[in-house]
């Protein structure tokens, strides 16, 4: 008997979206809201960088200790321990606003980190 083989198929459909201005509202509150933390989250994490690149040009150990975590957990515990005072408007928006934008925000640096590896990697060979 021959042996079946299975064909994965990916159909993908289009939805017209045609909200109400109170909806338009909302979407765009939390399109604005999410784009919010993963830029004030990137600024913090760029700075950390910036300060710690400029401990190592001034001969001073950094560890890594030093830097800011980059993980999704890392940058939700950033965003609680600093929401209230950057964004006084949080509680408007839904918590996964923000969580996507953690959770994006972390793997754009893990595939930087990747990146950054394999061009270290690449100068060694």
């Amino acid at each position: 008997m021959p042996e079946a083989t299975l064909t994965k198929v990916h159909q993908g459909f289009t939805f017209l979206l045609d909200p109400t201005p109170v909806q338009r509202q909302l979407l765009s509150s939390h399109m604005g809201a999410s784009r919010f933390c993963h830029n004030f989250l990137l600024g913090l994490i760029m700075e950390n960088w910036k300060v710690n690149r400029e401990k190592k040009e001034a001969g001073e150990v950094v560890t890594k200790e030093n830097y800011l975590g980059t993980r999704q957990l890392d940058l939700q515990k950033l965003w609680y321990g600093r929401r209230a005072e950057a964004a006084p408007w949080f509680t408007e928006n839904a918590s996964s606003t923000y969580n996507f934008a953690q959770l994006h925000l972390a793997q754009a640096c893990q595939l930087l980190c990747r990146a950054r590896q394999g061009a270290h990697v690449q100068e060694q060979g």
